[in-house]
């Protein structure tokens, strides 16, 4: 493994034959794309959500035909032609002494140059307040429904935390009371995010399937229900189920290599304790019903898309 990823880095090649045969696929899935009424809803979202940034592309078979390999292995052998800012962390069943051997022959005989880089936060604009994103592309009779909450909090691990109990929360709640009690969706979800790069970013999004005829209605559920949790209405029994998860999450967690990983890589970019590991149990545990409250009346804000894919309407001619 050492050794190939020296060669990769030090001694790139690129197959022409391989390269045409992955530029037809490409322009096959951008194609298909095409004919998705989801990927192509998705896409026109996006460039409408960012207002049009150059930043937000999608491959087409024009952008797919102006790949070239000379710049491709010019930008490659640039990036890494530099490793000095490059950090690996290693995990699993591993023997020290070996292990400290090929990280000297391989990693330590990796080409560096004495040039500074850093995280850019680009600060890309969306549109703020109150905003609908509307379209007929559906080929089933099925309204699928995403309501985004753009918030501009900056990342704190108490906030992380109580997020991810309002999260956890709100998706029960809106389990039993749209897809259970009301009958209404075929499937809902709630993800939640705040960045630690890019400052004061954060949101929550909800998503659900539904029955066209009672997408008005169940928008205006799950807008009522984001309300009741911002009035304060969390109960101990629905933290003590939250926190019930957690813990059985993490102890799954803690037996896998995945989860250290990712860990030790955030502990060493943002300058945070490795040891934070073994408190957020207790760190858990200690999330109010006012830190949910709070948290969501940050969160829930006025910065909200909706968007909605729709049934093609017939054509009455």
């Amino acid at each position: 493994m050492f050794e190939l990823m020296y060669l990769k880095l030090t001694k790139p090649t690129i197959d022409e034959t391989i390269a045409k045969n992955r530029q037809k696929h490409l322009k096959y899935i951008a194609g298909q794309e095409e004919k998705n009424p989801k990927t192509k809803f998705t896409k026109e979202f996006f460039i409408h959500f960012y207002k049009n940034s150059p930043r937000i592309i999608y491959d087409t078979n024009e952008s797919v035909d102006r790949l070239s390999s000379d710049d491709m292995l010019k930008i490659f052998r640039d990036r890494f032609s530099d490793m000095n800012n490059f950090h690996f962390a290693i995990v699993g069943d591993i023997e020290v002494e070996k292990i400290e051997k090929l990280i000297a022959k391989y990693l330590g005989n990796l080409p560096t140059k004495e040039r500074e880089e850093r995280f850019v936060d680009r600060k890309r604009e969306y549109l703020e307040g109150s905003q609908k994103f509307i379209k007929a592309y559906n080929n089933e009779d099925i309204s699928n429904v995403a309501i985004l909450f753009k918030s501009k909090l900056a990342y704190t691990k108490k906030r992380k935390l109580a997020l991810d109990a309002m999260s956890s929360i709100l998706k029960v709640r809106l389990r039993e009371l749209i897809r259970e009690e009301k009958s209404g969706v075929y499937g809902i979800g709630v993800s939640t995010g705040i960045s630690r790069l890019e400052k004061n970013r954060s949101k929550t999004k909800i998503k659900f399937s539904c029955d066209p005829k009672r997408r008005a209605e169940l928008i205006s559920e799950v807008y009522g229900a984001i309300e009741t949790l911002k009035k304060g209405s969390v109960t101990n029994e629905e933290l003590a189920v939250h926190r019930k998860k957690f813990h059985k999450s993490y102890e799954t967690a803690m037996r896998e290599n995945y989860y250290w990983l990712a860990y030790m890589v955030d502990s060493y970019r943002y300058g945070t304790p490795l040891e934070d590991i073994f408190e957020l149990p207790k760190l858990v545990d200690r999330v109010s019903k006012d830190d949910v409250k709070k948290i969501a009346n940050e969160i829930f804000v006025e910065d909200v898309l909706q968007a909605e894919l729709n049934p093609k309407k017939e054509d009455k001619r």
